[in-house]
């Protein structure tokens, strides 16, 4: 098929400017076109404009919600996108419309995105955009210019005109004379084209909104495409990139600025607002917590044996765990999580509860099994956890607290007056269950000690539910290198769980929030 396209691109880059040469001197001898020098560098000024007002707004979207590339969902994603670069390039272009009307500027903005798009498929594109996707740009910027020009060249021969054109035509200049009014001068009357003429005039303005349509379409369809399948190492590299393929791709709407585009612009605009709003309420955030993991818990009911899984993007990964080489493996970078004893595991398709497989292949998420994490930066002298469980007719929790921080555990507090203390714990049934013992330390995996407490959750009658909240007392605020294990408490009921911090210090709450950080 290589040869396909080299004929492709040959006819394209040789035939279109005969084609557009003919339509311009075919309507300039009829005297429907009459280009003068001004409004030439209107498309560059809209261009740059256009990557100029794309970086700010988008820096704004991702000073409110830096979520947006990271975390976020895909429609959320793509809408944000697409909205960003379609106003992007419907502003600029708007704004210098406005400030200078002009006739014909349509026809010079398509001109001048003929030109630019000639040049992009005379360049090798393969690694930018695709081939085949610049060949469609450039023939519906083709259409659209030879639709514009039959379109003039239709309405001078048959006397039609064009309202728009009439809307921004300069006034004819009053006379004055003395003892008279100032008036102005009638220009002599026309007979009124027939309905025949005024039908195909108006099929013929309709070809011109043809290629917008087409494009329009192609680019909401890419824009899915490049976010859904790009991979992005890190926040910035994810925004910059997406940013400057989408500029490109939407580059090819600039000269349409009729009615349809304005009717576009609003809609598109508000799905930028939708898509920011349900973004942040999706993933909430503050700056003291600027980037986000995914947590689960599973505790079984059944044998009391626990999982734990911390999934989350790669950036974060790269920015906060070290990478060091691992006698285990043989490749070269291994990634452990804080502390070094932590391993993780980093790949570019990894299975994880939260992340369905498509958010798993585009960004990379890096997950490390549990049975614990460690808490970064500083360690919180409490925690408080409400526990909410499903009416599944249950009425046993299970209480799990994990490696060396049960040395410093001093007691377990329930509501309804419940109590427990180190002395609750079942040492014959932890050891029965294997989470008693030490497995052998071989300095990665640290000491994953568990104590396990069986709990009577109260029942209530109103709701058929059992509730309530914990709150876990320490002896002294542990060094951070002494306690690595603060954030291995867990309460819950059957394979869901959900924990507040980390703070310095929690109050005791009516709510529970998401496991945050």
């Amino acid at each position: 098929m290589s040869w396909l396209g080299f004929v492709c691109d040959t006819l394209l880059l040789a035939g279109t400017p005969f084609l557009v040469a003919f339509g311009v001197l075919t309507a300039w001898r009829n005297k429907a076109i009459s280009f003068g020098l001004r409004g030439w560098l209107r498309f560059p000024l809209a261009v740059a404009l256009t990557v100029a007002l794309e970086f700010a707004l988008g820096g704004i979207l991702l000073l409110v919600n830096p979520f947006v590339y990271e975390s976020t969902h895909r429609p959320l994603l793509v809408l944000s996108l697409v909205s960003l670069a379609y106003l992007t390039t419907h502003i600029p272009v708007t704004l210098v419309l406005v400030a200078r009307p002009e006739e014909h500027h349509e026809l010079k903005l398509l001109f001048q995105a003929y030109t630019f798009w000639w040049f992009v498929l005379a360049l090798p594109t393969d690694g930018l955009i695709g081939r085949v996707y610049t060949r469609l740009i450039f023939v519906a910027l083709v259409t659209a210019l030879l639709a514009g020009l039959f379109d003039r060249w239709y309405a001078a021969q048959h006397g039609v005109t064009d309202d728009e054109s009439e809307e921004h035509a300069p006034l004819l200049h009053p006379t004055f004379e003395p003892g008279y009014f100032p008036r102005h001068e009638v220009p002599p009357c026309q007979p009124p084209p027939s309905p025949h003429t005024h039908w195909h005039h108006s099929a013929i303005s309709g070809a011109f909104d043809v290629p917008f349509v087409l494009l329009l379409g192609t680019q909401l369809a890419f824009t899915f495409h490049l976010s859904v399948k790009t991979h992005y190492s890190s926040l910035s590299s994810a925004y910059v990139d997406t940013t400057c393929a989408v500029i490109l791709i939407m580059l090819p709407l600039t000269p349409f600025t009729h009615h349809f585009h304005r009717v576009a612009t609003t809609a598109i605009a508000l799905l930028l607002v939708a898509s920011t709003i349900l973004a942040l309420a999706t993933f909430p955030f503050s700056r003291a917590t600027p980037l986000r993991l995914q947590f689960t818990h599973s505790v079984s009911l059944h044998d009391g044996n626990t999982f734990t899984e911390l999934a989350g993007p790669r950036g974060y990964f790269e920015s906060h765990i070290s990478p060091a080489l691992s006698a285990d493996t043989e490749d070269d970078e291994v990634w452990l999580a804080l502390p070094p004893t932590r391993l993780a595991n980093c790949s570019d398709n990894v299975q994880s509860r939260f992340h369905e497989d498509e958010f798993s292949e585009a960004y990379g998420i890096c997950r490390w099994p549990g049975p614990t994490t460690r808490m970064w930066p500083w360690p919180p002298s409490h925690w408080i956890k409400e526990i909410e469980t499903k009416p599944l007719g249950l009425t046993r929790g299970v209480l799990v607290v994990s490696g060396p921080a049960y040395t410093h555990f001093i007691s377990i507090k329930l509501d309804n007056g419940i109590e427990l203390d180190a002395a609750h714990a079942n040492p014959t049934e932890l050891e029965l269950k294997g989470h008693g013992s030490d497995p052998g330390d071989d300095g990665r995996r640290g000491v994953p000690w568990e104590r396990i407490f069986i709990v009577e959750w109260p029942i209530s009658t109103k709701k058929g539910q059992r509730g309530g909240y914990v709150v876990v007392g320490w002896d002294e605020s542990p060094d951070q290198a002494d306690v690595p294990d603060l954030y291995a408490l867990r309460a819950g009921v059957p394979d869901w769980v959900q924990v507040t911090g980390p703070r310095t210090s929690m109050p005791e709450i009516d709510g529970f929030a998401r496991f945050d950080f």
